[in-house]
């Protein structure tokens, strides 16, 4: 796995960045004092963030792919209704497990959620998740930016 180093200036550092004398918060696993560093602030940690941002919409249908065609799939739903996604070249597909999914990554009995214009029963799809919705809304935006100092939020591994 990767390593991802942020700084405060907003900059693309890595660790040439890291250097003798400069305050540091590696994130990851602590084991035996050891930090498998999963990403590292250079500068140290700032301030808490501000408010997070509205939640996203929800998705116009949720359920297990029962077929797949060229240009859309069949879902049933929890409540067993049968919805059709339609999907165009310029639908976006995520997959927590696929780097760059398409409609291929699409297969019956995978659950999805469709995000679009739902017209009866017929769902005309701007995004598509393939392993369900990440959740109710979807996340928050981003905080705002932290404030000086070496303290606040929580404690980094090391």
């Amino acid at each position: 796995s990767s390593t991802t180093y942020r700084d405060r200036d907003g900059n693309s550092p890595t660790l040439a960045n890291v250097t003798v004398g400069e305050t540091v918060a590696a994130f990851g696993t602590d084991t035996s004092n050891t930090v498998a560093a999963t990403s590292v602030d250079i500068g140290g940690p700032g301030g808490p963030g501000g408010p997070g941002g509205p939640g996203g919409s929800p998705p116009a249908a949720v359920g297990t792919v029962a077929t797949v065609g060229t240009n859309s799939f069949t879902l049933k739903t929890k409540d067993g209704t049968s919805v059709t996604v339609d999907v165009t070249s310029s639908t976006t597909y995520r997959d927590r497990d696929v780097t760059s999914p398409t409609l291929a990554n699409v297969t019956v009995g995978e659950t999805v959620a469709a995000f679009g214009t739902d017209t009866s029963n017929t769902v005309a799809a701007t995004s598509v998740d393939i392993g369900g919705p990440g959740g109710p809304g979807g996340p928050g935006g981003p905080g705002g930016n932290g404030g000086p100092g070496d303290s606040g939020g929580f404690p980094p591994a090391a």
